[in-house]
């Protein structure tokens, strides 16, 4: 079984560049879902033992055996890294966020990255992040 960290890809409405070109300009420059799966493997691999045991408790308790075995897994990684993105843990700091606050930020107002990479403050790249167990394949 292979744990897959990606995003599903959306598109993004001022530039022409969906989540997926976003998350690969951020992998290739600052290696961000790899950062998080490497600050938090201990607690990745706690999450899918705890979920798989808990879907097995669920089956032998007469639970339907058509559920998803990794579901609660994969969406307590995706809050997870929702925090680490949140909580700025990646150590990347924005422009935007050493700015003064001016009151409330337009909805689609871009902050700019030491080297011009966006993030957008709607979230769409936090948002569409997904983890997906495969078995070996993408």
């Amino acid at each position: 079984m292979i744990l897959h960290l990606g995003v599903m890809e959306v598109p993004y409405a001022d530039d022409g560049k969906d989540t997926g070109e976003v998350a690969t300009i951020l992998e290739e420059k600052y290696g961000i879902m790899q950062g998080f799966a490497d600050r938090n493997i201990e607690q990745i691999t706690e999450m899918i033992e705890d979920g798989v045991a808990g879907a097995i408790e669920s089956v032998m308790a007469g639970e339907p055996e058509s559920f998803d075995v990794f579901g609660s897994a994969m969406a307590n990684i995706e809050d997870r890294f929702h925090d680490y993105i949140d909580n700025e843990e990646h150590g990347i700091r924005t422009k935007a966020k050493d700015a003064p606050k001016a009151g409330a930020r337009k909805k689609r107002q871009y902050r700019k990255v030491a080297d011009k990479t966006t993030f957008v403050d709607s979230g769409l790249y936090r948002l569409n992040f997904t983890a997906w167990v495969s078995n070996g394949e993408s």
